[in-house]
């Protein structure tokens, strides 16, 4: 391959074949004004959105990505019905699409990760029923009960061990605020509202597209790093740059664009 084909190849998609020993794609005419590709070394043919949920759409990406900012910012369904002009049923298709490519990408991306501490509120029954399977030799599960008077008030805070022994730092801190900020960015999670999600699929993919949207998207104050120029005073982080799983803030734009699974 010379200097010209390995330019050109640079400029092309990957191929999504992850049994592909040697990607070497090259143009294959168009579909719906859409260009087509072909992979020389497998014989796989493909679109520029395979592997997408932009995958077998019409639609823009950037509309799309117009309609899932809007449901992710507090907005409803119906919300984002009247302000994109999609109908109620293809935007709840859409969120379905990009919160199932989420936990795609987010599997493939924190694979490597490996958890000390884990929290969990508000899980206990479930946790409880699974409480013989677990080895107590490698888990500590400590639960945090707060005690209060008639009035409401905190009077103190026990912290027990209920599998394993008591660990330090202890605590519910972090999931706690973490469900505070999706009660507080979803509609459907509010109290007493109108905008509740009406099925259990809509739900799941509310909260999983809103996790990746806290995790990927969003710059958290706590994590910023001060700036290495006069420009920037501060160099902003999410909690997946923190962890050195991605170098940038993601948009849904990239995350609708984004191939699964990635190739290097």
């Amino acid at each position: 391959m010379n200097e010209r084909e390995k330019k050109e190849q640079r400029s092309l998609p990957p191929c999504p074949n992850p049994q592909c020993s040697q990607s070497r794609v090259v143009r294959n005419g168009s579909h719906r004004g859409r260009p087509r590709y072909c992979c020389r070394t497998c014989k796989t043919y493909f679109g520029e959105t395979q592997g997408t949920p932009m995958y077998d759409l019409k639609t823009p990406a950037a509309k799309v990505a117009q309609a899932l900012l809007v449901v992710m910012r507090r907005g409803s369904l119906r919300a984002a019905e009247e302000i994109t002009g999609h109908t109620y049923e293809t935007i709840s298709a859409w969120l379905k699409r990009a919160a199932a490519h989420a936990e795609a990408l987010t599997q493939v991306l924190a694979s490597d990760v490996h958890l000390s501490q884990v929290e969990i509120d508000e899980f206990w029954s479930f946790v409880q029923k699974k409480r013989g399977q677990l080895a107590s030799r490698t888990l500590t599960l400590t639960q945090t009960i707060k005690h209060r008077d008639e009035h409401g008030r905190l009077l103190s805070v026990e912290i027990c061990a209920m599998l394993g022994t008591t660990m330090e730092p202890t605590g519910t801190v972090h999931v706690e605020r973490l469900n505070g900020a999706l009660r507080d960015r979803l509609n459907a999670l509010t109290r007493k509202t109108h905008a509740f999600a009406k099925r259990d699929a809509t739900f799941d993919a509310l909260v999983g597209l809103q996790l990746f949207d806290h995790n990927f998207h969003r710059a958290h104050r706590a994590l910023r790093l001060p700036g290495g120029d006069d420009r920037h005073r501060y160099h902003h982080r999410s909690p997946a740059m923190a962890l050195g799983l991605t170098d940038h803030l993601w948009s849904f734009h990239e995350l609708l664009t984004t191939r699964v699974p990635i190739t290097p």
